[in-house]
């Protein structure tokens, strides 16, 4: 839809940067800030000087022009200037069919990172690298995107976001990654849109020049940072900056002259990266193999796309983002998405699409982040009895991640990642076989990580213990106090009738004597109360002072001695005097019940019940 008007407005762009470099001078429209001043949040304003040029280059398209420019220090560069369009240039629809699902990722002939896919919007500069930036945020470096949608990250398309209309009366999606608007995405104050955009390739000063108010801070969108559709960088609407060496070598981030950093597209993505808290590793501009020997080859793209790193390409005239390939086509075919459509396309490796060759590839790889430590919090189940088959471990905590590891006394184990609190891992019978007590740690691996906390696994022996009989008084019912059958029960009921609390039975055995207690409050309805588990107990009031009461144990384990059973053992419960339970004691056991060394009632002989 915008052929037309291109093949207008480029004409006289090109003619006022011909006026420009015959006169010897250059306009501020023209000249960008320094490097130094490129802080963000804090955007820059000008600089004083533009590099000199000299002959050279290639011949400009409506979507493309291209110059040599000598530094001061004698350093040629190629300097390249992007406007690829809103739409795809019309006549290509063949070329541009989509692939095929099935052909992206086949075992041992094509592989493809599953990268979201946006609409044109701002420039394609910058929706090229919001694509990259998006993958990123959806694997691993969680904040390059920081907005509340999709529950903040980045969704696979750009539908998510309404459209908008530009003073031209053309409408454009929404990018908040891109191209930050007041309005959308939640922003309440002006954004790049607001700030720099008139109409697709004009060339006109900037809205906050022209109206007078202060540009916005720099922060949420790579445009920015690109100095993409700014007209204080010499950017025409859509367009973007990008450099190179012309001998095919890299010219790396480090190696950019002042006036390049400023303006480069690469160099953008890399300060938004590091605004965003993020190291940058390899950061270079490189032109490929198919238009100068020794240039970013196949194989270097391959390696990008095997370590799980999309690929920034610029065609004559357009930026797009490599996300796969099939090498078992001559030449190889790379896989890639355009920004005018949520599918993948293909092309040949140094061939071209939508009549653009391909020319350079730019690289600006983050650094991984730091994995965190782990911590256990529990396990399930937290036993297993000696000479039980294998089973399924579920390791509950925080800060798992994809790759950690759970380890028995030390040794690694076949683990699932489930999400961030959960693990699971397959525990052979062999590792129950005897009884014990296994160390369960998991290992998050590098950078950073580390192994976690120790959760105990006991796989013990059941051991059952019986009670006598107990001694039966006749009943009266519930008042606020200590009760007992002055043998082997005792309980409090609150001063409110309304609860039974510490209810509590005294057994001996081959370990020693015990009190099980059971700590949870239990409500008295009915003149009744129950409470079921491990230890189990129930009781009926017949008048305020006696309660007839049944206790027993179901395979209730105790440390250091294993699992009990016994009951169930009636009895009845006498109030004694008015008293309030004290706190909750210690000692180990299920989690509502604890086992402590009996004090304050005498044993009673026990037999063990195999």
């Amino acid at each position: 839809m915008f052929q037309g008007s291109l093949s207008r407005l480029r004409p006289v762009a090109l003619l006022v940067m011909v006026l420009i470099i015959a006169s010897g001078s250059a306009p501020n429209a023209l000249a960008g800030p320094a490097q130094g001043q490129s802080v963000p949040g804090n955007p820059p304003a000008r600089v004083e000087a533009a590099p000199v040029p000299t002959a050279g280059g290639e011949p400009a398209n409506p979507y493309y022009s291209v110059r040599t420019i000598t530094l001061p220090d004698g350093t040629q560069l190629d300097e390249a200037l992007v406007n690829g369009p809103a739409e795809p240039p019309p006549g290509y629809e063949l070329e541009r069919a989509p692939v095929a699902p099935s052909a992206l990722n086949r075992p041992g002939v094509s592989s493809t990172l599953a990268v979201p896919a946006y609409d044109w919007v701002f420039g394609c500069g910058a929706v090229a690298a919001s694509m990259i930036g998006a993958y990123y945020d959806r694997n691993g470096f969680s904040n390059i995107y920081t907005g509340p949608a999709n529950g903040g990250v980045m969704p696979l398309t750009n539908d998510i976001w309404p459209t908008w209309t530009d003073s031209a009366g053309t409408p454009y999606p929404g990018n908040p990654l891109a191209a930050s608007r007041m309005g959308s995405d939640g922003r309440t104050t002006r954004g790049s849109i607001d700030d720099y955009w008139i109409a697709y390739d004009s060339t006109a000063s900037d809205p906050y020049l022209t109206g007078g108010w202060t540009q916005h801070a720099w922060g949420d969108s790579f445009g920015d940072y690109m100095k993409t559709s700014q007209s204080a960088y010499g950017n025409p609407d859509g367009s973007t900056y990008f450099y190179w060496n012309p001998d095919g070598t890299r010219l790396t981030c480090a190696a950019m002259s002042a006036a390049a950093a400023d303006r480069d597209a690469t160099f953008g993505r890399k300060l938004f990266y590091e605004a965003r808290g993020y190291m940058v590793t390899d950061c270079f501009n490189q032109r490929t193999d198919n238009v100068v020997a020794g240039g970013f080859s196949f194989a270097d793209y391959k390696a990008q796309i095997d370590a799980g790193r999309p690929v920034f390409l610029m065609l004559t005239g357009h930026f797009v983002v490599g996300v796969g390939y099939d090498n078992s086509t001559t030449p190889a075919t790379v896989f890639f998405n355009d920004t005018w459509d949520y599918n993948t396309h293909s092309m040949p490796w140094g061939g071209s699409y939508s009549n653009m060759q391909m020319l350079a590839a730019g690289i600006a790889n983050l650094s991984s982040p730091a994995n965190p430590a782990p911590a256990i919090t529990g396990l399930n189940p937290p036993f297993a009895t000696p000479g039980g088959p294998a089973f399924t471990l579920t390791v509950n905590g925080t800060n798992f991640v994809n790759g950690s590891v759970v380890r028995w006394n030390g040794s690694n184990r076949a683990t699932s990642y489930v999400n961030s609190t959960r693990l699971t891992a397959s525990i052979a019978a062999a590792d129950i076989a005897a009884p014990g007590t296994a160390s369960i740690t998991v290992l998050n691996p590098a950078p950073g990580g580390g192994v976690s906390n120790a959760a105990s696994f006991v796989v013990g022996t059941l051991r059952k213990v019986n009670l006598p009989v107990i001694r039966r008084d006749p009943p009266p019912g519930p008042q606020p106090g200590y009760w007992t059958d002055d043998l082997r029960l005792e309980f409090y009921v609150t001063s409110d009738r309304k609860y039974v609390e510490h209810f509590a039975v005294y057994i001996t055995g081959v370990c020693g004597d015990w009190k099980i207690t059971h700590v949870v409050s239990e409500p008295i309805s009915g003149n009744a109360f129950a409470f079921d588990g491990p230890f189990y107990g129930s009781g009926t009031f017949s008048s305020t002072t006696v309660a007839s009461v049944t206790a027993g144990l179901r395979d209730f384990y105790i440390p250091d001695c294993g699992w009990v059973s016994g009951g169930p053992w009636p009895s009845t419960a006498t109030w004694r005097y008015a008293a309030a339970a004290t706190a909750a004691p210690l000692g180990g056991g299920a989690g509502i019940d604890v086992a402590q060394p009996a004090t304050g009632m005498p044993g009673v002989e026990v037999m063990r019940i195999k």
